[in-house]
């Protein structure tokens, strides 16, 4: 729908991060949204940490989500189940067993991708197995437009994995954007990078073989991400793909009693 003055009015949607309550929360807020008649009306999401997971969901389901209200209480149902399976305890249950196994003997032969991060690989597969079901990033709709955002530990500099890309965005003075063709990126791991937090989930390391990329346009450990700080995914939201944004919900979790969605003007 076009402002006043003809351009096009960009809303943009940024979840927050903090663990499952924020995709709980946020789960929420989809769902207020869309009973208000609004979800139809966005077009740019932004997330990290535990709004990615939501976020990445909603995109890739964005017709169950925005269809009849059987389809959304189906798509919305799978993300609840998903957070009542107690992911973080089974890895911890799983991590005790598997840290004093002999790792080259017993584990990498079975779980050749868990040789350098047990516990965020395991974020990783759950993730795939009860929420993506093995979709990549170019099986996402194009719009609304999604950017699940993480820290790129190698370079220093905030990372978004969109449709069809991964995004690095460099720090202030220090070079170009650089956008990768991506698509084979597995929805999971761009969700784990994005959520993986310090002491129980390390940095996940993805390789050009991991996102589909050619090698020469994708360095060595070019992405060693853990989840970036949320001011990232705020700032990264009143930019949207250089057009201004017009309208914008800001959804933060801090107060779990009360629905808080802001609604900024003329970024």
């Amino acid at each position: 729908m076009p402002s006043s003055d003809g351009t096009p009015v960009v809303t943009g949607l940024a979840l927050s991060g903090g663990g499952f309550r924020a995709t709980l929360f946020h789960l929420g807020v989809i769902e207020h949204l869309r009973d208000a008649g609004l979800l139809n009306g966005i077009t740019e999401i932004s997330s990290v940490s535990g709004g990615s997971i939501v976020a990445a969901h909603l995109v890739l389901n964005w017709q169950a989500y925005t269809g009849s209200q059987t389809e959304f209480l189906n798509a919305r149902n799978e993300v609840l189940r998903f957070v009542r399976r107690d992911i973080r305890g089974r890895i911890v249950r799983r991590l005790f067993f598997l840290w004093w196994v002999p790792r080259r003997i017993l584990v990498r032969p079975f779980f050749p991708g868990a040789s350098q991060a047990l516990s965020t690989w395991l974020l990783n597969r759950y993730y795939d197995r009860w929420l993506f079901h093995g979709a990549t990033l170019h099986e996402l709709p194009a719009y609304p437009r999604l950017n699940i955002l993480s820290t790129n530990l190698t370079k220093g500099c905030l990372t978004s994995f969109a449709q069809t890309q991964i995004v690095q965005f460099p720090s202030e003075g220090t070079g170009l954007r650089r956008d990768i063709d991506a698509g084979l990126t597995p929805i999971a791991a761009a969700v784990a990078a994005s959520s993986a937090y310090p002491a129980l989930f390390p940095p996940l390391s993805l390789s050009h073989e991991d996102v589909g990329a050619r090698e020469d346009e994708f360095e060595s450990n070019f992405l060693q991400t853990r989840a970036s700080q949320i001011i990232s995914a705020y700032k990264y939201s009143t930019g949207l793909s250089g057009n201004r944004v017009t309208r914008s919900w800001l959804v933060t979790p801090a107060d779990p009693l009360s629905c808080r969605v802001h609604r900024l003007l003329e970024f």
